[in-house]
């Protein structure tokens, strides 16, 4: 239901503030990437072709810039704000649909302006899709964006977590959520504004409940993983 509603709208429109949910939270990651120093537009940039699925005033997809902000005089003109780029150009030359004469309003010059700057573009009958600048083959992959991520970093991130086939992917995907602090501890809870009386362990009282203590540093985790790993028959004296 959620990305159906996105039809029509600008690339950055899930990223807008009147936005919430799931969507939002997924853009939302353009300002964690930011802070080690990378841009999105780094990591995609959208192919426009036949023009069939890009927006000509709202999307970024000439110049690095929507058109809507370079020729603000000619959009507020414009009939049709959320026009495509098949609509504006095509095979045959430039349509314009204006809701007064560009000749009478003197804007003549800058719709000269304008027709240069998209000029180089010449469609054709492929659709428009996203690609990777990271890749050779264009094909985004979340390994591709951490490696650029440990390389912009200063200091290392999270460890890697491995994937295996042979695991169930709820118990990896548990563990890289405990990892990166995911899980609901009394710290994670309170930190997400969930009203607690208190973060401290409720087993041993000592120490702030965190993923960390949950698995490793509680004695009641200590504990159980004795109890299992007496029961697989390993000694534990490894895992000290």
């Amino acid at each position: 239901m959620g990305i159906h509603r996105l039809l029509n709208k600008p690339s950055n429109h899930l990223s807008c503030k009147s936005n919430v949910g799931v969507w939002n939270n997924i853009v939302g990651v353009e300002k964690d990437i930011q802070k080690f120093g990378l841009q999105v537009n780094d990591v995609t940039k959208k192919v426009v072709r036949s023009g069939n699925n890009t927006l000509f005033w709202l999307d970024e997809w000439i110049n690095g810039m929507p058109l809507k902000r370079r020729f603000s005089e000619l959009n507020q003109l414009e009939c049709t704000k959320k026009c495509k780029v098949v609509d504006r150009i095509t095979s045959n030359g430039f349509e314009w649909n204006w809701s007064v004469d560009i000749d009478v309003m003197g804007l003549t010059p800058l719709l000269s302006k304008l027709i240069y700057v998209i000029a180089p573009f010449y469609p054709n009958s492929l659709d428009d899709s996203w690609t990777c600048n990271l890749a050779l083959d264009g094909k985004f992959s979340t390994n591709l964006i951490r490696s650029k991520l440990d390389l912009y970093s200063s200091c290392p991130l999270n460890p890697k977590v491995l994937w295996l086939k042979m695991v169930p992917i709820k118990v990896t995907c548990f563990i890289w959520r405990a990892i990166i602090g995911r899980i609901p501890s009394a710290m994670a809870l309170k930190s997400r504004g969930v009203p607690i009386e208190s973060d401290v362990c409720g087993y041993c009282n000592v120490t702030v409940e965190d993923s960390y203590h949950i698995l490793v540093g509680c004695q009641a985790a200590s504990i159980t993983r004795k109890w299992i790993l007496q029961w697989c028959g390993i000694n534990d004296r490894q895992f000290a």
